[in-house]
Parts: C-alpha cells; structure tokens; sequence
C-alpha cells in the first residue's frame, strides 16, 4: 500500500494532492477566505460559499 505524499503537519492527516492538504490546513485556523457579497457571512472553501449563494437565490416553482 502506497503511502499519501503529503503530510498535515498539525494532525497527521495525509493526502494524495497537495491541493488538498492545503485546503484542508485552513481548518486548523481561523482564516476563511471566501466571503459572500450579498450577506459578508465568510468561509473556508470556495464550494462551500457557492453552495450558500444559492440561499440569495429565489427559488423557481415549475
């Protein structure tokens, strides 16, 4: 079994892409920076601030 290449010095965790360990870093910080311009609420991850943008969204009835 191949081990993961990159190592969250913190915790241990360890991932396969270094995109990923770098994402997963800001978890053991304060730092969000990702912020929502209609409301200013703030995240870690981009997805996470696309996934509540759609809450400024009317919903659409078909």
């Amino acid at each position: 079994m191949q081990e993961s290449p990159h190592k969250c010095p913190t915790c241990g965790r360890t991932f396969n892409q270094r995109s990923n360990l770098k994402t997963h870093l800001l978890t053991h910080t304060d730092i969000k920076p990702y912020n929502c311009e209609q409301c200013g609420k703030v995240f870690r991850r981009n997805c996470d601030l696309r996934r509540h943008s759609l809450t400024h969204t009317p919903r659409q009835d078909f």
